[in-house]
C-alpha cells in the first residue's frame, strides 16, 4: 500500500481551504501542476499569453499531471476570478 501524506491546500484565488489525503506522487504531480499553472497565469497577465493558448495549456497540463485538487478548479472560469 502507498504511503499517504496530507497535505495542507490553501487557494487564495478561489478561497478554498482544507486537507486533502494522497500519496507522494500525487502530491509531487499536484505541486508541480499547481507551480506551472501559477507561471503560466503569470505569463497571461503580462501578456505573453493569449487566453486561447493559455486554455489549450492548462487542458495539456491537466491531462500530464492528473491533479488532484486541482481538478476542483478546471470547472472554474479562473479568468474571470482575479
Amino acid at each position: 500500500m502507498p504511503e499517504k501524506v496530507t497535505t495542507r491546500a490553501v487557494f487564495v484565488r478561489c478561497f478554498m481551504k482544507g486537507d486533502v489525503e494522497m500519496s507522494k506522487e500525487e502530491g509531487l504531480r499536484e505541486m508541480t501542476y499547481q507551480m506551472v499553472m501559477r507561471t503560466s497565469w503569470k505569463m497571461l497577465q503580462s501578456g505573453l499569453l493569449s487566453e486561447d493558448e493559455y486554455l489549450a495549456f492548462e487542458a495539456k497540463m491537466r491531462e500530464k499531471y492528473r491533479p488532484v485538487i486541482g481538478l476542483l478548479f478546471s470547472d472554474i472560469d479562473l479568468l474571470s476570478c482575479g
